[in-house]
């Protein structure tokens, strides 16, 4: 038989038990927690970092053919993948050598955008917005030789977009305010003519002035979107 003495110390153990128990508990679910921060912030990092990649390996090939002759109209965004029709309406049948992703053009191949970027499932073409400080811009000029060709994402995750403007030098570090656009932006695919919708990139805090990269929020459409100068005009 028991003396309640040894009960009670029994007792006493299994309380020191739980607390040792519940103590691990929340050290493990801190430890995890902050794993989880982490892994997101570098996850960001990654993705925005080739986000930015292909945009530039894109603005390098399309200098290239600036370079070896191609006019600004000539240049073809023309791809098999993406599902908008980017044929140049300036391009002759069979030549390619003002194609963008073609072997005897640039000889770039179209890459869709990283999965986990956003909703955003496919790169635009465009020329027509151009950005302040950029080339010919000024804040109201939107005639066809002040837009620039962009490269553009819609629908960025919100901390990718805030390393993108990290990494392009529009906040100083990955926790400053996301630009506001106000003036909404054009999404028409370049196919070698001048766009219908014209428009300017424009920030109430001129962050994105002189800006050749960089992402925003929408006033108009919501969300986050990410742009990169091929060609300043």
């Amino acid at each position: 038989m028991r003396h309640p003495s040894q009960n009670g110390n029994v007792l006493f153990i299994i309380l020191i038990g739980i607390v040792l128990f519940a103590g691990l508990m929340y050290a493990f679910t801190e430890s995890s927690q902050n794993s989880f921060s982490n892994l997101d912030r570098e996850q960001a990092q990654i993705v925005a970092t080739d986000i930015l990649n292909y945009s530039q390996k894109v603005e390098g090939g399309v200098q290239r053919l600036l370079a070896k002759g191609c006019s600004e109209l000539d240049i073809s965004f023309e791809n098999s993948i993406s599902t908008t029709d980017y044929t140049n309406v300036n391009s002759t049948p069979g030549e390619y050598d003002c194609h963008v992703f073609h072997p005897e053009g640039a000889g770039l191949t179209y890459v869709a955008p990283p999965a986990n970027s956003g909703t955003g499932t496919e790169w635009v073409f465009s020329s027509g917005n151009g950005v302040t400080g950029i080339g010919n811009i000024t804040y109201s000029c939107v005639d066809p030789e002040c837009l620039d060709y962009l490269i553009i994402l819609k629908d960025v995750n919100e901390q990718v977009c805030k390393v993108i403007n990290y990494l392009g030098k529009v906040n100083e570090n990955t926790n400053g305010d996301i630009p506001l656009d106000q003036n909404d932006y054009s999404d028409d695919a370049y196919t070698g003519t001048t766009p219908l919708n014209k428009r300017v990139i424009i920030d109430g805090d001129e962050k994105l002035a002189y800006k050749n990269t960089g992402c925003f929020e929408s006033e108009t459409r919501g969300g986050y979107h990410f742009y990169h100068v091929l060609i300043a005009r």
